[in-house]
Protein backbone atom coordinates (compact mmCIF):
# COMPACT_ATOMS: atom_id res chain seq x y z
CA UNK A 1 0.00 0.00 0.00
CA UNK A 2 1.47 3.36 -0.88
CA UNK A 3 -0.23 7.09 -0.50
CA UNK A 4 0.19 10.00 -3.16
CA UNK A 5 0.37 13.44 -2.10
CA UNK A 6 0.54 16.36 -4.39
CA UNK A 7 2.76 18.59 -1.95
CA UNK A 8 2.65 21.75 -4.33
CA UNK A 9 2.38 22.60 -7.86
CA UNK A 10 6.32 21.11 -8.56
CA UNK A 11 6.79 18.52 -5.38
CA UNK A 12 4.69 14.90 -5.09
CA UNK A 13 5.61 12.50 -2.66
CA UNK A 14 4.64 8.82 -2.91
CA UNK A 15 4.58 6.94 0.59
CA UNK A 16 5.05 3.46 1.54
CA UNK A 17 3.97 0.97 4.11
CA UNK A 18 6.53 -1.40 3.00
CA UNK A 19 9.89 -1.18 1.70
CA UNK A 20 9.63 -4.04 -0.67
CA UNK A 21 6.59 -2.62 -1.98
CA UNK A 22 8.50 0.36 -2.61
CA UNK A 23 11.07 -1.15 -4.37
CA UNK A 24 9.06 -2.70 -7.02
CA UNK A 25 6.75 0.38 -7.36
CA UNK A 26 10.03 2.33 -7.98
CA UNK A 27 11.96 -0.26 -10.39
CA UNK A 28 8.91 -0.12 -12.69
CA UNK A 29 9.14 3.85 -13.14
CA UNK A 30 13.46 3.68 -13.33
CA UNK A 31 12.85 1.08 -16.31
CA UNK A 32 9.75 4.35 -18.13
CA UNK A 33 12.64 6.63 -17.63
CA UNK A 34 15.66 4.39 -18.57
CA UNK A 35 13.91 3.30 -21.56
CA UNK A 36 13.22 6.67 -22.59
CA UNK A 37 17.52 7.82 -22.97
CA UNK A 38 19.81 9.60 -20.59
CA UNK A 39 19.35 8.96 -16.53
CA UNK A 40 21.39 9.92 -13.93
CA UNK A 41 21.42 7.29 -10.92
CA UNK A 42 22.89 7.34 -7.53
CA UNK A 43 25.06 4.28 -5.68
CA UNK A 44 23.96 3.34 -1.99
CA UNK A 45 22.00 0.71 -0.60
CA UNK A 46 18.19 1.84 -1.65
CA UNK A 47 18.93 1.85 -5.21
CA UNK A 48 21.11 -1.42 -5.27
CA UNK A 49 18.09 -3.04 -4.26
CA UNK A 50 16.33 -2.05 -7.21
CA UNK A 51 18.79 -2.45 -9.56
CA UNK A 52 18.41 -6.17 -8.92
CA UNK A 53 14.58 -6.09 -9.13
CA UNK A 54 15.18 -3.94 -12.90
CA UNK A 55 17.92 -6.47 -14.33
CA UNK A 56 15.44 -9.55 -13.91
CA UNK A 57 12.97 -7.46 -15.88
CA UNK A 58 12.42 -8.32 -19.81
CA UNK A 59 10.44 -4.75 -20.60
CA UNK A 60 13.84 -2.42 -20.01
CA UNK A 61 15.47 -2.44 -23.71
CA UNK A 62 18.95 -2.58 -24.65
CA UNK A 63 21.71 0.58 -25.09
CA UNK A 64 20.69 2.09 -21.82
CA UNK A 65 22.41 5.31 -21.20
CA UNK A 66 23.51 6.20 -17.66
CA UNK A 67 25.69 7.85 -16.01
CA UNK A 68 26.14 8.23 -12.01
CA UNK A 69 25.66 11.44 -9.69
CA UNK A 70 28.65 10.70 -8.20
CA UNK A 71 31.26 8.45 -6.82
CA UNK A 72 34.03 8.16 -4.47
CA UNK A 73 37.59 7.89 -6.21
CA UNK A 74 38.71 4.96 -4.87
CA UNK A 75 39.30 1.80 -7.92
CA UNK A 76 36.55 -0.23 -9.13
CA UNK A 77 37.41 -3.28 -7.34
CA UNK A 78 36.87 -0.67 -4.00
CA UNK A 79 33.78 -2.03 -2.73
CA UNK A 80 33.37 1.85 -1.37
CA UNK A 81 32.94 2.63 -5.64
CA UNK A 82 29.56 3.13 -6.85
CA UNK A 83 30.61 2.45 -10.48
CA UNK A 84 31.28 -1.73 -9.08
CA UNK A 85 28.27 -1.18 -7.13
CA UNK A 86 26.19 -0.20 -10.45
CA UNK A 87 27.44 -2.33 -13.13
CA UNK A 88 27.53 -5.51 -10.73
CA UNK A 89 24.07 -4.82 -9.67
CA UNK A 90 22.05 -3.48 -12.65
CA UNK A 91 23.29 -6.24 -14.90
CA UNK A 92 21.60 -4.49 -18.35
CA UNK A 93 22.83 -4.22 -21.60
CA UNK A 94 24.48 -0.09 -21.73
CA UNK A 95 24.94 2.26 -24.47
CA UNK A 96 28.67 1.69 -25.78
CA UNK A 97 31.20 4.14 -23.39
CA UNK A 98 27.92 4.21 -20.39
CA UNK A 99 28.08 4.23 -17.16
CA UNK A 100 31.56 6.37 -17.06
CA UNK A 101 34.16 5.19 -14.37
CA UNK A 102 34.80 8.26 -12.83
CA UNK A 103 37.86 6.96 -11.38
CA UNK A 104 39.71 6.01 -14.41
CA UNK A 105 39.01 8.71 -16.34
CA UNK A 106 40.25 11.18 -13.89
CA UNK A 107 43.44 8.82 -13.54
CA UNK A 108 44.16 8.47 -17.47
CA UNK A 109 42.61 12.19 -19.10
CA UNK A 110 42.32 14.54 -16.04
CA UNK A 111 39.33 16.40 -14.66
CA UNK A 112 39.27 18.65 -17.29
CA UNK A 113 38.69 16.46 -19.66
CA UNK A 114 36.56 14.56 -17.76
CA UNK A 115 34.10 18.04 -17.49
CA UNK A 116 34.42 18.16 -21.15
CA UNK A 117 33.19 14.33 -21.46
CA UNK A 118 29.92 14.95 -18.94
CA UNK A 119 29.70 18.58 -20.82
CA UNK A 120 29.04 16.88 -24.43
CA UNK A 121 27.02 14.23 -23.62
CA UNK A 122 24.71 16.67 -21.11
CA UNK A 123 24.65 18.60 -24.67
CA UNK A 124 23.81 15.81 -26.84
CA UNK A 125 21.38 14.15 -25.18
CA UNK A 126 18.31 15.39 -23.38
CA UNK A 127 18.53 13.76 -19.73
CA UNK A 128 14.74 12.23 -18.68
CA UNK A 129 15.41 11.67 -15.12
CA UNK A 130 18.02 12.15 -11.87
CA UNK A 131 17.24 9.42 -9.27
CA UNK A 132 19.28 10.64 -5.97
CA UNK A 133 19.42 10.03 -2.72
CA UNK A 134 19.29 12.03 0.03
CA UNK A 135 22.23 11.41 3.45
CA UNK A 136 21.16 11.69 6.54
CA UNK A 137 22.93 15.16 6.81
CA UNK A 138 21.18 16.49 4.01
CA UNK A 139 23.32 15.98 1.24
CA UNK A 140 22.66 14.52 -2.36
CA UNK A 141 24.91 13.29 -5.03
CA UNK A 142 28.03 14.83 -3.91
CA UNK A 143 26.92 18.20 -2.94
CA UNK A 144 27.72 18.20 1.07
CA UNK A 145 27.12 21.21 3.06
CA UNK A 146 30.13 23.56 2.68
CA UNK A 147 31.50 21.62 -0.48
CA UNK A 148 27.97 22.56 -2.86
CA UNK A 149 29.25 24.21 -5.41
CA UNK A 150 25.94 25.83 -6.04
CA UNK A 151 27.74 28.71 -8.33
CA UNK A 152 30.01 26.56 -10.37
CA UNK A 153 29.25 26.68 -13.87
CA UNK A 154 31.04 23.48 -14.64
CA UNK A 155 28.86 19.96 -15.42
CA UNK A 156 31.50 18.51 -12.53
CA UNK A 157 34.00 18.92 -9.62
CA UNK A 158 36.31 16.98 -7.64
CA UNK A 159 36.04 17.52 -4.22
CA UNK A 160 37.16 16.14 -0.56
CA UNK A 161 35.60 15.95 2.40
CA UNK A 162 37.46 16.38 5.74
CA UNK A 163 35.77 13.28 7.17
CA UNK A 164 36.53 11.07 4.22
CA UNK A 165 39.79 9.25 3.65
CA UNK A 166 39.46 9.76 -0.52
CA UNK A 167 37.99 12.25 -2.98
CA UNK A 168 34.98 12.11 -4.40
CA UNK A 169 33.73 13.18 -7.85
CA UNK A 170 29.85 13.96 -8.57
CA UNK A 171 28.01 16.28 -11.30
CA UNK A 172 26.85 19.80 -10.34
CA UNK A 173 24.10 21.45 -9.35
CA UNK A 174 23.39 23.23 -12.95
CA UNK A 175 23.99 19.46 -14.43
CA UNK A 176 21.36 17.95 -12.20
CA UNK A 177 18.51 20.48 -12.68
CA UNK A 178 19.34 19.87 -16.26
CA UNK A 179 16.93 16.47 -15.40
CA UNK A 180 12.94 16.97 -16.97
CA UNK A 181 12.10 15.48 -13.18
CA UNK A 182 14.57 14.38 -10.33
CA UNK A 183 13.27 11.82 -8.05
CA UNK A 184 14.37 11.41 -4.36
CA UNK A 185 14.53 7.83 -2.60
CA UNK A 186 14.77 7.59 0.88
CA UNK A 187 14.17 4.93 3.67
CA UNK A 188 14.81 5.07 7.24
CA UNK A 189 14.06 6.77 10.20
CA UNK A 190 17.73 8.34 9.64
CA UNK A 191 16.35 10.45 6.73
CA UNK A 192 13.61 11.83 8.57
CA UNK A 193 14.95 14.83 10.08
CA UNK A 194 16.52 16.94 6.40
CA UNK A 195 13.13 15.64 5.07
CA UNK A 196 11.03 17.46 7.73
CA UNK A 197 13.17 20.70 7.62
CA UNK A 198 11.47 20.84 3.86
CA UNK A 199 8.73 20.04 4.49
CA UNK A 200 7.68 21.87 7.26
CA UNK A 201 9.83 24.84 5.10
CA UNK A 202 12.70 25.08 7.33
CA UNK A 203 15.15 25.94 4.10
CA UNK A 204 18.61 25.86 4.53
CA UNK A 205 20.30 25.43 1.07
CA UNK A 206 24.04 25.33 2.78
CA UNK A 207 22.70 23.12 5.50
CA UNK A 208 20.57 20.88 3.53
CA UNK A 209 22.05 20.69 0.17
CA UNK A 210 19.02 18.29 -1.51
CA UNK A 211 16.69 21.29 -0.70
CA UNK A 212 18.08 23.42 -3.51
CA UNK A 213 17.15 20.74 -6.21
CA UNK A 214 13.51 19.77 -4.48
CA UNK A 215 12.69 23.64 -4.10
CA UNK A 216 14.10 24.68 -7.26
CA UNK A 217 13.42 22.14 -9.93
CA UNK A 218 10.13 21.98 -11.22
CA UNK A 219 8.95 18.64 -11.34
CA UNK A 220 10.48 16.73 -8.02
CA UNK A 221 9.04 12.98 -6.88
CA UNK A 222 9.99 11.98 -3.52
CA UNK A 223 9.21 7.92 -2.93
CA UNK A 224 9.84 7.42 1.16
CA UNK A 225 8.83 4.77 3.00
CA UNK A 226 6.95 5.69 6.74
CA UNK A 227 10.12 6.09 8.43
CA UNK A 228 11.79 8.41 6.71
CA UNK A 229 8.70 10.96 6.66
CA UNK A 230 7.35 9.54 10.80
CA UNK A 231 5.88 12.61 12.38
CA UNK A 232 5.94 14.60 9.32
CA UNK A 233 2.81 16.98 8.68
CA UNK A 234 1.99 17.70 5.16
Amino acid sequence: MFKKIQFNNSVEINIFDNVKDLYNNTSELFVKEFNKGLCIVSGGNTPKNIYKIISKKTSLRSNRKILLADDRLVDEKNSLSNYKMLTESLDIQYYDGFPISYFKLLKSKGPNFADNEIKKILEKNFLYSSFLGIGSDGHTASLFSGNTNFKSKLSSFKIKNEFDDFERYSLSYNSLMKSEQIVFLAIGFNKNNPLREFFHNNIDFDKYPFQKLAHNHGKVKFYCDNQALKNINF
